[in-house]
């Protein structure tokens, strides 16, 4: 006997081929597929719409090692202090290694930090060990967000 979780014969069901199916419409599976091969068929899969991601809510902020006395290490503690013990450390450290390249990525995309006093785009976040925190503001997290979706 075969069990499925819809009451439905899954044969009847329409099939869409893809060669990158990406869980999550929010920036990161939203970047993820914009870094893709532009030859790949990419689905992105949303629980509800772009719109109701969390990170279409958030306020934005990305942690990242920009200044020249900062440290992967700290990023890395500050990480795995927050995920309370959930954090994977390969997924971490991977994460926090690429931090800085991906933030030229998103300068490149002309996405607007907002400024500190002394003109730097950075802010500090008081939960960071590191504060090496870049922001873009309410309205420039929405043209960050509408940019990867045009483009994607």
């Amino acid at each position: 006997m075969k069990r499925y979780l819809l009451n439905e014969n899954l044969n009847n069901l329409p099939k869409v081929k893809t060669d990158v199916l990406i869980v999550g419409s929010g920036i990161a599976g939203l970047y993820a597929a914009f870094n893709l091969d532009a030859s790949m068929k990419v689905m992105v899969v949303t629980k509800a719409s772009i719109e109701k991601s969390n990170s279409w809510l958030a306020q934005g902020g990305i942690a990242s090692v920009i200044a020249p006395d900062d440290v992967f290490e700290s990023h890395i503690e500050d990480t795995l202090k927050a995920g309370a013990g959930l954090c994977d450390l390969a997924a971490v450290t991977t994460l926090v290694e690429e931090g800085p390249s991906d933030i030229r990525a998103l300068r490149e995309l002309s996405v607007p930090f907002d400024k500190g006093e002394d003109g730097a785009d950075t802010a500090a976040e008081e939960s960071c060990i590191a504060a090496a925190m870049l922001r873009a503001g309410k309205q420039q997290d929405a043209w960050a967000r509408s940019l990867l979706q045009e483009k994607i």
